[in-house]
């Protein structure tokens, strides 16, 4: 192209997996609409590239059964950070953790007795799906998660693709929405 002179650095590659969308880890500004992107099917290999991603600090976009977010791997604190400025969302605004089961969230949080038959009566209940359940996180947790409070947002999604993605991967997914912050949450991938 005329415009794009040859001794400029290329944009990021974003790749879009069909509704997933994975960015590379050495993104470190806002994305512009000048990015490039690279459609792939929602495979098997796609999933497993996308899960690549995640486990090596990059982020991804994941659709949940209510809006798409903005996923990193929740245990690198480097790209839950990435999340906050790729968004330009204040490290005040606690981000959620998505998991692929019960078993996966109670890992992450310290809870007993009472506190731990309610966490697992509620997420039986109504896990998959759109309820977010808060307690206190475990301190291998980056605390920017949780904006400093010590207490972080779980849930299990109810979308296959996302569900699919976060069983690959192998690890918790923060994920708060997928727009910018402060502007209306994406609800397709158009």
């Amino acid at each position: 192209r005329k415009w794009r002179s040859k001794n400029k650095p290329k944009e990021p590659t974003i790749r879009i997996l069909r509704n997933l969308i994975t960015f590379p880890i050495w993104i470190r500004r806002p994305l512009t609409m000048s990015s490039k992107a690279v459609v792939l099917d929602a495979t098997d290999e796609g999933i497993s590239q996308a899960a690549k991603n995640l486990l090596n600090g990059g982020l991804v976009a994941l659709p949940t059964e209510t809006v798409y977010g903005l996923g990193a791997n929740a245990m690198i604190e480097d790209s839950v950070r990435n999340i906050f400025k790729v968004k330009g969302r204040p490290l005040t605004d606690p981000l959620i953790v998505h998991v692929p089961s019960l078993k996966d969230a109670l890992e992450l949080v310290e809870l007993e007795g009472f506190e731990k038959c309610l966490f697992e009566t509620l997420g039986s209940a109504f896990w998959p799906g759109g309820l977010t359940l808060i307690a206190k996180q475990r301190s291998f947790l980056p605390l920017c998660l949780s904006a400093g409070t010590g207490y972080v947002g779980i849930r299990v999604p109810n979308h296959s693709l996302a569900l699919r993605l976060l069983q690959e991967a192998k690890c918790p997914v923060a994920a708060p929405s997928a727009n910018r912050f402060g502007h209306v949450s994406p609800t397709s991938h158009l």
